[in-house]
Order: structure tokens, then sequence, then C-alpha cells
């Protein structure tokens, strides 16, 4: 799903290194979305530590979502 996200934010930056941080930007967007979607859903908010704990959990994958954009280039 990596390239589909790309080919998004090729529509709103021409440069490969700002492509791939908007790309990166949608992919974290959609699953703090996501996050957030699954409380709303319970009617429930999202506590501070779960926000940290989410923000951690992301920051851990980074290079793995980097990485799969970049391999969606060949």
């Amino acid at each position: 799903e990596a390239s589909s996200y790309k080919r998004i934010a090729e529509e709103y930056s021409s440069k490969a290194d700002s492509v791939m941080d908007t790309a990166f930007g949608i992919i974290a967007g959609c699953a703090y979305n996501g996050f957030l979607q699954v409380y709303s859903n319970q009617n429930q908010k999202a506590s501070l530590e779960d926000i940290q704990d989410f923000h951690k959990i992301m920051k851990k994958q980074a290079p793995l979502i980097r990485k799969a954009l970049i391999k969606s280039e060949s």
C-alpha cells in the first residue's frame, strides 16, 4: 500500500524527499485517525498515556514505513 500513499503525496509535492515525507505524514495521519476512531466508537477519549504509547509505537515503526516507501519506488 505504500505506493498508493506515495502517489497521493506526488500530487502535493514535486521533490523526491518531500514526496517521501508527505507520504509518511499521510500514513502517520491515517494511523492516528484510526487510533482515535477506536476510542470514538467506544464513546471514550484517549488518555495522555495512550497517546504517548501511540507515538512511541509510531516512532518505532517509522523506519519500516520509510523502508516500504523506498521499496515502492522499485
